[in-house]
This record gives C-alpha cells, structure tokens and sequence, in this order.
C-alpha cells in the first residue's frame, strides 16, 4: 500500500515542485529572520504564525516573507523529537543557521549557556555524534555531496545568538515556538545553504535505527522511520523466522521519498484532512476533514491519519468504484407518523430526496448518535467522551462497518447494521424515555431499509396499514382477530403505552416497555402483561369495557403460529407512537 501510494506521490512532485511545501503548515509560534550583513546581522522581520482550525486560515501567511520562512522551517525541522541535535531536546532545530525552542523553556531558564554550548558543538562536530560504525557510514556517505560545515558562519551565528538584541521584541506569554533562522541577503544563497545543511542531518537520520542497517551490493540499506518502528521493548515486530528480522530494508533514496511522503501527509492532517483517498487513475492524492465529502474514484486507497508527534497511518484499505452520489435518491418518509407541525422542527427534511452518500451519513450520525460516530470512527475506546454507555458500547462494535459503508461505499455491510445495531439504538432511546427521538430514528432506520431493498414508501404504507387496521378493531363491535404478527406486535407496544398511562404516581418512566423489548417469546409477553394489568386495572373502569380493554383481551387470547417470531422492533413501534387508544372518535 505504502509503495503503490509512494509511486502516485513521486508523480504528483515531479509535475508540481512545491507541492510539498504547499501542503507544510509551520507550528504556532513567532518566527523571525536575521539577516547576515558583512560586519554583524539585522533584525529583517518577525512573523506570528498561528493556524485556525476552524477556518483552516494561517494567520500570517499574507506576509510577504510568509514562504521563505515556511520553506527554511520545513528544512530545519527535527524528524522526531527521539533524533535531535540537542541531547537535552530544548533545542528543536536541525541545523546552525536556525534555532527552535518552546518559549516557556528560554523565559524559564531552561536554555542555559551549557546547552547552546553543546547544541553547538555537535554542529561544529558532527562525527562526535556519528560515531558507531553504521551511522558513520551514513554520514561519510553523505559527506561526499556537501562537504564539511561553514565553520566561520557557524562560528558568527554561534555568538549571534547570545546577544540580548536577538531575543528583543518577542511577546513570551503564549505557549508555542520562537524559532529564529539566519538569511543571508541572497535568497537563493540562503535556499543552498538550508537544503544541504538539512541533508547532513536527514541522511544519518533517515532510519529508523542505524543498528539495523545493511549493505546490499555495497549499498546501505535500512529500516523506514515512517509508521513503522522497532525497539528492544517490542520484540514481537520482527521477522524471528528469518535471518534478518527487520520486516524490510530500503535504500536511502526510497527513505527519503518516504519520509517526503509522510510530511505531505502530515500537512494535511495538520489542516484537519484526514481522510486521504489515493487516486490512482488520476495520480493525485487528496484529503478531507470529516465534514467533506470525497469526490469520485474509480480505484485506488483509502488512508485514515492521525496526528500526534508525527502523523500515522491508522487505517488503509483499498477502494473500488467509490461515488459520493447515491446510484438513485434517498427520501426520508415519515413512516411512523410524527406530527406534521413537529416536523419542521427537525434538521433533516422530510420527503424531500437527497443524492449524497455523506447526506446519508450525517443522517445517521446526528439521528442515532446524536453527532458522535463520525468523531469517533478512529478514536481509542478510553478516550471516546463519557456519556450513554450503551451508545458508546455500540459505537465500539459497529464503527467499522460504518468505515466501510461511508467511506468506501460498501452497502452490503448497511444491511447487518439495521436489525441488530441501529434497533438497538432506538430501544435506548426509548428506555431513556426520549420518545420523540425514537420515532425519528423508526423513520430513518425504516426509509434507509426501504432504499435498500428498492421498494420505494414501502414501510410507509405498511406502518399505514397496520394502523388502520388496529384503528378498525378496537373500534368495532364485531368480534375480530388480529390481521398479521406486526399488527400484535404494534397492539402489545400500545397497551403497554395505555396501562403506563393509568398509574397515578407523578412520574411515568419509559422502563413500562423495558420487560417486553426483552421478551423471549409471546407466552412471556402475556405473563408480563397480565402482571402489569393487574398492577394498574384500578385505574380501568369495566363497566364500560373501552378499545384498551378490549385490545388487552384480544392481546391474551391470540395464539400465533408456533413458527412465528415475535416482533420487538413492532412493540417499540407502538410504545413510541401516538396512542391509538386515546384516538378521538372523529
């Protein structure tokens, strides 16, 4: 995966430079460069730098020196905070001709006379850190190219940086960066200089660890650094068959393509983009933050990332025929009958068609998960927010089904997801009493399986049906049956919403319905039903038997066929519907 992306990536850089530094967004903090004159430096200008994650605007970027600041922070960057210059990593940078260092660390004293001594040293010095023999090899390798340090400059900034002049102007009360780069007056000068100072940290660094490394036909070749690592703590990552139990060991160049890679990813986490779809039909990776809906691809990855110290890839699997229109319009139906006038209270329209999978997935997110699945999808379990634990609990198991229906537009798992995941959902919210809740998640839940299954109003005109029909028996004066299992299903819901209604106490909880979402089977729906008629029938005048009485008696009476299954999802239907009982006659 990682090679077929790399490949799409090299083609990308080739047709666009500065695609790379495009994508890079420097750190919050104040930058500023100065300027090398022949007989001392200038102040030439200072930069707050601070990136909206709301607007995704970098405040500072229309500042004219804006690129040449981001363009020398891209080269002067550490590759991870375990391979620093400085030993006692305060100080951040890569090279002599800058400096970073969090602003608490220089106003609290951390930056000592000691450390810039010895940041400057090993700059000064570069074998003295490169001195085992595989890491050696790297450097002398690299040494070839670039040739030795520039003593004298690095001689100059090393005074420079200790005048008190340097330091003046800066506001210290935000926590972030200050990070300083010397310039010369020739910006193509200046550009030399970084890039090749970068190399001479970047080859001895590009490993993941030098100890790994090997010659293949008299070429180093090592362990990748990016999403990949191995310790001595987790021996379990090796390949203990082989002779060799690095999982795989590229050259140099590869490396560096690689690590390129990961830094273009990591701009674009950075912006809140993290969802990268690999296109290799067009040869363009793109990424989006959750609230974007990806555009049409015919073949290619799917990347989730992840921004920590560095950007991981936690997720990846392959994409075919991903379209972010639906292959025919989805209506959300008002099957279950909510009142019109409630109606327009809600988000979501009704009866009106939507033609967007991400429509469809806003939908369930905000109607079964109140908003809190898509943020979720990837999260550790320990660190998804407290709240409804049963929703919670059902996030954990069913996210990534959910991955694979909206991101990589795979339909098929949608259908194990209603009668099991999505009903559980509504039976939570009818425990917690949020009626109203239910019966718009009944609604989706249902338009969502009509669309599936290609039958357009098909639960609507069902809901319809059984509602009349029951509207009929329980007024009729003739004796009657029960029309089909979802009709006694729907009937149980009502009289256990009518016997609820009878109890004097000042609070009614939803936990009425609880024992019959749980019940195992129609017997033990009558003996929890008849428990519960003889805790209310006080309440019930019998002089004149009323539809609740009556519908109560057919309720116990009816035998169904033995093959039959109850229905719960028909008993929560009609708990959470308009009482039908209470119906005015008219």
């Amino acid at each position: 995966m990682i090679q077929e992306t790399l490949e799409v990536f090299e083609t990308m850089l080739e047709k666009e430079p500065r695609l790379l530094l495009d994508a890079y967004v420097p750190k919050d903090g104040t930058y500023r460069l100065v300027e090398l004159t022949e007989d001392g430096y200038r102040i030439k200008r200072t930069i707050d730098i601070h990136y909206d994650k709301k607007t995704g605007i970098v405040e500072g970027s229309a500042n004219a020196d804006y690129w040449q600041v981001k363009t020398l922070d891209y080269y002067s960057k550490l590759l991870e905070m375990n391979k620093p210059i400085d030993p006692s990593k305060i100080i951040h940078s890569n090279n002599y001709l800058s400096f970073a260092a969090k602003k608490d660390s220089v106003k609290e004293g951390k930056l000592t006379a000691e450390i810039l001594d010895g940041y400057y040293h090993i700059l000064k010095n570069p074998r003295e850190k490169y001195k085992r023999p595989k890491a050696k090899a790297l450097y002398e390798s690299v040494l070839e190219e670039i040739g030795e340090p520039d003593q004298e400059i690095l001689e100059r900034i090393s005074s420079y940086i200790r005048m008190p002049d340097i330091w003046e102007g800066i506001d210290w009360g935000k926590k972030e960066y200050l990070k300083l780069f010397f310039v010369f007056p020739d910006e193509e000068r200046t550009g030399k200089y970084y890039e090749k100072e970068y190399l001479r940290y970047l080859i001895p660094n590009i490993y993941n660890n030098n100890d790994f490394n090997e010659r293949e036909d008299g070429v180093i070749v090592g362990l990748p650094n990016d999403n990949m690592g191995m310790n001595a703590k987790k021996p379990y990552l090796g390949s203990l068959t082989r002779k060799v139990s690095v999982p795989c060991l590229v050259r140099k160049e590869r490396a560096i393509s690689q690590a390129k890679l990961f830094d273009y990813l990591l701009g674009m986490a950075a912006k809140g983009q993290v969802n990268v779809y690999v296109d290799f039909e067009n040869q363009t990776i793109c990424g989006y933050s959750n609230r974007e809906a990806p555009q049409e691809l015919e073949t290619g990855y799917y990347l989730r990332l992840r921004k920590g110290k560095e950007v991981e890839i936690i997720y990846g699997s392959a994409v075919v025929n991903y379209n972010p229109f639906l292959n025919a319009p989805f209506c959300l139906r008002n099957s279950i009958g909510i009142q019109e006038s409630t109606l327009e209270k809600f988000e979501l329209s009704y009866n009106i068609y939507y033609e967007k999978l991400w429509e469809i997935r806003h939908a369930v997110d905000q109607t079964f998960f109140e908003g809190r699945l898509t943020n979720n999808l990837y999260t550790e379990a320990k660190d998804i927010p407290a709240g409804d634990g049963n929703l919670k609990r059902i996030i954990l198991e069913t996210r990534d089904r959910f991955i694979l229906w909206f991101y990589l537009n795979r339909w098929d798992v949608a259908e194990g997801l209603f009668d099991k995941a999505l009903l559980e959902v509504i039976f939570n919210s009818i425990r917690s009493g949020r009626m109203l809740l239910a019966q718009r998640q009944f609604n989706l839940k249902w338009s969502l399986q009509d669309y599936l299954h290609g039958q357009d109003r098909r639960m609507e005109l069902r809901m319809e049906d059984i509602k009349k029909c029951l509207r009929n028996h329980i007024n009729s004066k003739e004796d009657w049956m029960f029309s089909s299992e979802e009709e006694y299903g729907f009937a149980v819901g009502q009289i256990v919403s009518y016997l609820s209604s009878r109890s004097k106490a000042n609070n009614r909880p939803a936990s009425f319905v609880n024992p019959f979402l749980d019940a195992k089977d129609h017997a033990d729906v009558r003996q929890k039903l008849l428990r519960l008629y003889k805790k209310y029938n006080y309440a019930i005048p019998h002089l004149a038997p009323g539809r609740g009485e009556q519908l109560f008696s057919h309720i116990m009476t009816y035998r169904p066929d033995e093959k039959s299954k109850l229905d719960r999802e028909m008993i929560a239907a009609g708990f959470a519907s308009t009482s039908l009982i209470y119906e005015k006659k008219n």
